[in-house]
């Protein structure tokens, strides 16, 4: 990470190849205002990787949405979306 003037100006990131809506879902954080709390950074650039590819941010809330509540029978979770996913993953609010 680079920084001017205690600011990040600069990071570096690694995406593996054939992940193209990872590269939107990163490149919208350099867009974002600086201010924004992590929970409304996460929400916003995967709502925004969603419109180039909903079944990969689908991918990520079915693998949060498993982690944090194990197949019970009988068991309905209700909504479950992006919000959701990202106070899980990130542990925000």
């Amino acid at each position: 990470m680079s920084y001017a003037d205690g600011v990040a100006v600069s990071g570096k990131i690694w995406i593996r190849p054939g992940k193209t809506s990872t590269v939107i879902h990163e490149n919208r954080h350099t867009r974002q205002a600086q201010s924004l709390s992590t929970f409304d950074s996460e929400v916003e650039a995967y709502k925004y990787q969603r419109i180039f590819s909903a079944s990969d941010v689908q991918y990520y809330i079915d693998k949060a949405k498993m982690a944090q509540y194990p197949i019970v029978v009988g068991t309905e979770i209700g909504k479950y979306d992006i919000e959701e996913m990202v106070k899980w993953v990130y542990k925000t609010q």
